[in-house]
């Protein structure tokens, strides 16, 4: 099962609902807001916690009784529970948190304008030729925000990090499958692709066949206690393209 958590920060302006669940996090995750410089980026990781709170009461796993590892490429893991893997991402106003039983990435971004230099830089020929093949220039910049996520998903998920650099591998979609071509790793992952809020792009990826999904959309309110937030889950048509096991080209 793959478990979407998302929400938007916007809330946490109030500052009394910030100072609330600053104090309904743990005490490491306190401290990384704390070295934050700009109320952004303090509201992003105090939701990104939040939504890994409620995550682990959700699978019934006491937060106080954990501790939270890193692994050589820095992504981080439960000591206690190795069956529960878990990755946050945050962008703008928006914070997503996946959750399955294997190993597993999440990225999401806002859509904005983008520098095309960034796209030849960090992109494959076939992903560069697959935006500028694009009708519009909308299309085109939904398109580098869908690969963005993709690749970035799946960097997550094989807990590589800046080893494996984005443009050494190539997302590749054919009629409705999505897989990636990399001559490096030589494994089935699997990836998703959620219309959450608009104007954002949010996409998973598992190490695994294809599972069920649930996605949640939650919200931060004064009623939000240490162990609960508004939580509802969305329905099926916030999922889409259909899912295939990524594998290697040769």
């Amino acid at each position: 099962m793959l478990t979407i958590y998302a929400a938007k920060t916007d809330e946490l302006k109030d500052k009394l609902l910030f100072n609330k669940l600053y104090h309904a996090v743990p005490q490491y995750r306190q401290q990384k807001i704390d070295r934050m410089r700009f109320d952004k980026d303090k509201r992003l990781s105090l939701g990104a916690g939040l939504l890994l709170k409620y995550a682990l009461h959700q699978a019934n796993i006491d937060e106080n009784s954990i501790h939270i590892d890193y692994s050589p490429n820095k992504k981080p893991y439960i000591r206690e529970y190795s069956e529960f893997h878990f990755n946050l991402s945050h962008s703008e106003s928006c914070v997503v948190c996946a959750v399955s039983n294997c190993e597993t990435g999440c990225d999401v971004e806002k859509v904005t304008v983008i520098d095309w230099d960034i796209a030849q830089k960090y992109f494959s020929a076939s992903e560069y030729e697959m935006i500028i093949n694009q009708p519009n220039p909308v299309d085109k910049i939904d398109m580098f925000f869908r690969l963005w996520t993709l690749k970035e998903s799946y960097i997550k998920a094989t807990s590589l990090g800046f080893e494996l650099a984005m443009n050494c591998f190539a997302i590749r979609m054919e009629n409705d499958k999505i897989w990636a071509d990399c001559n490096i790793i030589d494994k089935h992952y699997t990836f998703y692709e959620f219309d959450i809020f608009p104007d954002y792009k949010c996409a998973a990826c598992v190490k695994s066949a294809s599972m069920d999904v649930s996605v949640n959309v939650c919200h931060f309110s004064p009623s939000t206690t240490t162990k609960h937030l508004s939580c509802a889950s969305e329905p099926k048509s916030l999922l889409h393209i259909s899912i295939a096991d990524c594998r290697r080209d040769n």
